[in-house]
């Protein structure tokens, strides 16, 4: 019982200190990728509001002086100026009614292409919203980049829809600035629409940009409870189970996720505690090792104690044998004078202890 208690506790504290050391893993990986996806959340929004203010500042001119300055050279040159500023800004636009170009900041202008088509034009041109729209990745019809779209409706002087001023922002200005951590192979950086629509997600190929996230608890939960946070979920898009960190930009309709694969996470840990699991587990083995000797002497011991106790019961009785052939004469079966002398002895002892005359 010794031995298996020993054993047992042995096995508990080591238990309780593998569990612990792995609680406290999942907690800096749950910390660390609440902290990446506010960093990028904080970027993300800093690369926003450039583009923001860019757009802003080219429709308060249009505004100021008329819709028509948009083809002007001056106009133009502004446009490109402000566009090579910008690293994320791929280029600014603008369009009439019907979706025809009439100013870029780009050295190419499709002949006769309209955007009229697009979701971004289709939804200002139904809604008398003058805030700032940030639609789904689209391929630009200028230079065949993946590109996200962020454009503001433009009135004329009555009110009437005038048309729209577009400023795009690269892909793969996020590609490359996520492509800056040192991270997994199935770890993940992502960025996407308040709507659930992915605009980029590493390491995912580009065939994913565009897919909706709503069945993932990131939108079925998580940001229903907090703005930000962490939680371990599967993902949606290819199954594999995460520690997320996640946060919503303050200005703009746009998430940012960080993934840990947490395979890779438990894959990680054990390789550090491993050398901790094979000393305690030879530290068992040592302990099971010396209890089975201790248990077998503890046996041979109690071994010879039986049979200590055995011969001396036979000594025993052979002495009450002995005595008894001693007192006792072996043809009469009488007793013999022996018997006597010690009977006559004990019988005088007693009378002089009590003063009375011996029966003898």
């Amino acid at each position: 019982m010794f031995l298996l208690l020993t054993s047992l506790l042995v096995i508990a504290i080591n238990a309780w200190s593998l569990w612990h050391s792995w609680q406290q893993t999942l907690s800096e990986k749950n910390n660390d990728a609440r902290n990446l996806s506010v960093s990028l959340a904080k970027q993300a929004e800093d690369a926003f509001l450039q583009v923001d203010i860019t757009l802003a500042d080219a429709v308060r001119q249009l505004r100021q002086r008329g819709n028509d300055y948009a083809a002007t050279p001056d106009f133009l040159r502004q446009l490109k100026e402000q566009q090579s500023k910008l690293p994320q800004l791929h280029g600014l636009f603008v369009y009439d009614t019907d979706g025809h170009w009439i100013a870029s900041s780009g050295n190419f202008i499709p002949t006769n292409a309209s955007n009229a088509d697009r979701a971004y034009f289709i939804w200002h041109r139904t809604h008398n919203d003058a805030n700032l729209l940030i639609s789904s990745v689209v391929r630009s019809r200028s230079t065949g980049d993946l590109v996200i779209p962020v454009s503001v409706r433009l009135n004329d002087p009555q009110g009437n829809f005038a048309g729209v001023a577009l400023a795009t922002v690269r892909v793969d200005y996020f590609r490359q600035h996520y492509s800056y951590f040192a991270l997994g192979e199935k770890d993940t950086l992502g960025l996407i629409l308040a709507d659930a629509t992915a605009l980029y997600v590493r390491p995912f190929s580009d065939a994913y940009i565009g897919r909706t996230l709503a069945s993932s608890p990131l939108f079925k939960k998580e940001l229903k409870a907090a703005s930000s946070g962490n939680a371990t979920w599967r993902s949606s898009l290819d199954g594999t189970m995460r520690v997320f960190g996640y946060a919503r930009l303050e200005r703009y309709p746009l998430i940012v996720t960080a993934g840990y694969e947490l395979q890779t996470i438990r894959r990680e840990w054990m390789a550090e505690n491993v050398v901790n699991v094979l000393l305690n587990v030879a530290l068992l083995l040592a302990i099971t090792g010396m209890g089975i000797l201790v248990l077998r002497q503890v046996g041979t011991n109690v071994k010879n104690q039986i049979e200590l106790t055995y011969v001396r019961d036979e000594l025993t009785s052979i002495n009450h044998t002995l005595q008894s052939l001693a007192l006792v004469d072996g043809l009469t079966g009488l007793a013999n004078r022996r018997q006597f002398d010690a009977l006559l002895e004990q019988a005088l002892l007693r009378s002089h202890r009590s003063g009375a005359p011996s029966p003898w």
